[in-house]
């Protein structure tokens, strides 16, 4: 898509009074009825003019369309927005200013699926963090340039640094005030750190109008105040895959697992097993042929290795290199990996690696007060196999209006929404859980917090890491018989057996007689879990 010099500042509409004629092309409302009115009632110096004149000051060529969905007390519904964006797709309006958002969690998901649908046909979104830098929709999504201001006086005008895979998947830290404009009420805010940023991916596709959204972001990462150029960027590789839409499943494994009969989530469009001992060419060339027959626009290559498929580092690099050659967005999950870094040159859509999470947590201050938040830790046994049962449990919880984060050591769960614990990052002593655990607490602000540890072939030490106010709450073994457990040390002794221990927990026999979940069952251990924390107040 070509650029206009045309941005839209979705807010509580820019104060036509304050630009000259011809500045502000476009003028409406989206009501909370979402019509689309003209726009007629704006304050002076209200919010989003403050930002128009942020932005004019840096890209001064810049005109406006000005859309309103805040009221007078700076309130709006996510259904304006998602209304706002349509219109900004329906006419052409390429480059968006959001300095607004949401931290509900409940409304991520409608805002993800039009902010995926924006960026897939080229449109920019640049969006400020909430205040309280937590995680905001739409800044902290992948397919969005997230915002927030920093909170030293370092930075100047349109300087601003850039970090990679933070917490709040905020890229850009940047200043939120300008001295010569306090008169007008400006104070420093993540608000007023976006418009600069938008300024700045304004000027460059003045440029260059072909640029695309990725092609922005290594610009901006060149030009950032922390960046050298012997520092290598890795902006393709993802801490999470909210931009998946459309995916192809290939599970290859030998064949004695239950990984056939986990539902996956919706985006998972087909779905095929390749049964084998070993990596060859008939399996390479069998996975070629199934993506040729069934990739038509499909956007995403899934490619899941079961624990019982064992590959060596060249099997490795063999197989994701012949992924790797259709040029799709990639997510690769293999708890075994041998890999450490997976050579990508020319490669311009998305790839999300389990031994690649660097979380940038310098930018990611954990909280110094003491933790309030309750944590259960899952000692998995059965190496994941119930893992949407588990993304059940936590739906469950955020039905009943608390938000509950999940964590996991098992690559698959990035599929139902958990969090990433990597213990490769672990092994090489470049992840601190602890300090990572209390980011996510401070940065996601949840009301329960869910460990899913593998239990079976143990790296990370919970027992010796969460002490204290990490300390989990409830521990549970989700284990189906102790006969699987080689080494019985690693049997908490204290946690609760999920399949045994929780009562009326009537779990169900599959076709292969082995015990598995349903629904009701994940009911009877909420209700657990609710009355456990109860009875402990």
């Amino acid at each position: 898509m070509m650029f206009r010099n045309l941005i839209a500042i979705i807010d509580d509409g820019i104060n036509n009074a304050v630009f000259d004629a011809g500045k502000i092309i476009y003028n409406i409302e989206i009501t909370e009825s979402l019509k689309v009115i003209p726009n007629t009632n704006n304050g002076f110096f209200n919010h989003a003019t403050n930002c128009a004149v942020i932005i004019d000051k840096y890209a001064q060529e810049a005109i406006f369309a000005s859309i309103k969905i805040l009221n007078e007390n700076a309130k709006g519904m996510s259904a304006q927005l998602i209304k706002a964006l349509e219109w900004c797709m329906e006419n052409q309006v390429r480059l968006i200013n959001l300095s607004l958002g949401t931290i509900d969690y409940r409304d991520c998901d409608p805002i993800k699926d039009i902010v995926n649908k924006a960026y897939n046909r080229g449109f920019i979104i640049v969006a400020a963090c909430n205040n309280r830098d937590i995680i905001t929709y739409p800044a902290s999504l992948e397919n969005v340039i997230g915002v927030k201001s920093y909170k030293s006086n370092t930075l100047k005008g349109c300087e601003y640094t850039y970090h990679e895979n933070p917490v709040d998947g905020i890229d850009i830290i940047a200043p939120g005030t300008d001295p010569s404009y306090d008169e007008h009420g400006f104070y420093p805010a993540n608000s007023y750190a976006a418009p600069r940023v938008t300024a700045l991916v304004y000027n460059m596709l003045s440029q260059k109008p072909e640029m695309s959204f990725t092609e922005v972001k290594k610009e901006l990462w060149k030009k950032a105040k922390n960046t050298t150029p012997d520092i290598k960027a890795h902006l393709n590789i993802s801490r999470k895959i909210d931009w998946v839409e459309n995916g192809l499943f290939i599970s290859i494994g030998t064949g004695n697992s239950l990984f056939s009969k986990i539902k996956l989530p919706a985006f998972i469009k087909n779905r095929v097993f390749f049964k084998a001992k070993s990596l060859s060419n008939y399996i390479l060339q069998s996975v070629d042929e199934k993506i040729t027959a069934t990739i038509g626009n499909k956007e995403t290559i899934v490619v899941f290795i079961e624990p019982d498929f064992l590959l060596t580092e060249e099997d490795e690099k063999t197989l994701a290199t012949s992924i790797l050659k259709w040029n799709k967005n990639f997510v690769y999950l293999n708890d075994r990996s041998n890999l450490k870094a997976l050579a990508i040159p020319g490669f311009t859509n998305k790839v999300w690696l389990p031994f690649y999470q660097k979380y940038d947590i310098n930018q990611d201050t954990p909280s110094k007060k003491k933790n309030e938040v309750p944590i259960i830790l899952i000692n998995d046994f059965t190496e994941s196999k119930h893992i949407n049962k588990l993304a059940e449990l936590v739906g469950l919880i955020k039905k009943d209006g608390y938000y509950a984060v999940a964590l996991s050591e098992f690559s698959i769960s990035v599929l139902f929404g958990f969090e990433y614990l990597s213990h490769y990052e672990y092994s090489r002593k470049e992840l601190d859980i602890p300090q990572y655990l209390k980011n996510i607490i401070r940065v996601l602000d949840p009301d329960l917090l869910i460990i899913v540890a593998n239990g079976k072939m143990p790296v990370i030490d919970y027992k010796g890491i969460l002490k204290k106010d990490l300390k989990p709450d409830i521990t549970f073994n989700l284990v189906q018989s102790q006969d699987i457990v080689s080494d019985k040390k690693l049997l908490n002794k204290k946690a609760i057996n999920i399949f045994t221990d929780i009562p009326n927990n009537a779990t169900s026999l599959d076709a292969n007689n082995t015990k598995t979940f349903s629904i009701n069952d994940m009911k009877k251990i909420y209700q657990y879990i609710i009355k456990t924390f109860e009875s402990n107040k």
